[in-house]
């Protein structure tokens, strides 16, 4: 803003606003002082925490320049009248997706089914088309459900700009079921959002998780029932264990229930016919080898926390 004279009088330039002060929305003018020729610049820098303009976008400013000591002593002075309308930028909303980083476990429709002892990992992204000026993004949980309330996952609000990562992890125990229920449902809400003060957007992602127990078919749980007591290397069923062969692999494949939260695994013991025991553990990957003048019927009990499981062996040499 310029001020001139054509007397080289003393000049003073001032601004002020109608109605509202210059500094309470951030603006800066600091005027000048000379004789003849006077100038300042005027700056503002529009500021969330300074301009709401839901409350006020119109601004009229007056700059002027006075003469108040000429020869005569006689106030003259000039005023520039200027309005100016703030707005805000266009802005594109921030789009927020998920992703699976477990490869074994299928994530679709923001959804996603785990059985216990799997481990829930979802990588939250949160992109910005806007890059001049580029936005500042956060990523942050708005609500955590389920049919029982969920404890011990990991999340920590994300801040950042496009792209933008957040990490949600779970590894759920048995302690997450109640009641005797053991499928519990659970919906986790994410949302991401810009910084953009006076037309800021976001984004919102539901996902919903089932995380079950560990599922055991006990009617198609055949143990073996015979064993050859002659140890010939070339011989299968040469010890008594919970295990099956793989006819398409040759490996041998572990055939005993798996331990759940319903019930795990305590313990084997094996009886000749009058009762007396003749081997016991309680690791369920065990192996009994008779001995090769053991030859008869055995009994067996297989041990759970919440059942039994009784049979028979047939040793022959």
């Amino acid at each position: 803003v310029f001020g001139d004279d054509a007397d080289g009088d003393l000049l003073k330039l001032k601004a002020q606003g109608n109605t509202f002060n210059l500094p309470t929305y951030n603006m800066r003018f600091p005027g000048d002082t000379g004789n003849g020729h006077v100038a300042s610049p005027f700056d503002w820098e529009l500021l969330c925490d300074k301009v709401n303009l839901k409350e006020k976008d119109t601004f009229n400013l007056m700059f002027i320049v006075v003469d108040n000591a000429n020869k005569c002593r006689l106030y003259k002075a000039d005023t520039l009248s200027l309005q100016v309308r703030a707005d805000s930028l266009e802005n594109s909303a921030p789009e927020l997706s998920v992703a699976s980083t477990n490869p074994d476990l299928p994530f679709s429709n923001n959804e996603q089914a785990a059985e216990l002892g799997q481990q829930i990992s979802l990588d939250l992204v949160s992109a910005d088309a806007d890059v001049s000026p580029a936005d500042h993004l956060v990523i942050e949980m708005i609500g955590a459900e389920g049919n029982v309330a969920p404890e011990g996952y990991a999340f920590e609000t994300a801040r950042g700009v496009s792209k933008l990562h957040a990490l949600f992890t779970w590894n759920p125990d048995c302690s997450i079921f109640h009641d005797g229920v053991y499928d519990n449902q659970y919906r986790f809400t994410f949302r991401t959002y810009d910084d953009r003060c006076q037309n800021a957007k976001a984004d919102t992602v539901a996902i919903a998780l089932e995380v079950k127990d560990i599922v055991n078919d006990i009617a198609a749980f055949i143990p073996p029932n015979f064993v050859s007591a002659d140890h010939d290397p070339g011989e299968h069923n040469e010890f008594f264990a919970m295990v099956r062969l793989n006819e398409a692999t040759g490996e041998l494949e572990d055939i005993l229930p798996k331990d759940n939260c319903v019930g795990h695994f305590v313990g084997v013991a094996i009886y000749n016919r009058w009762g007396k025991v003749m081997f016991e553990s309680n690791d369920r990957n065990f192996r009994w080898y008779p001995d090769e003048d053991a030859s008869g019927i055995y009994f067996y009990t297989l041990t759970f926390s919440d059942k039994e499981f009784k049979g028979s062996i047939t040793v022959r040499n």
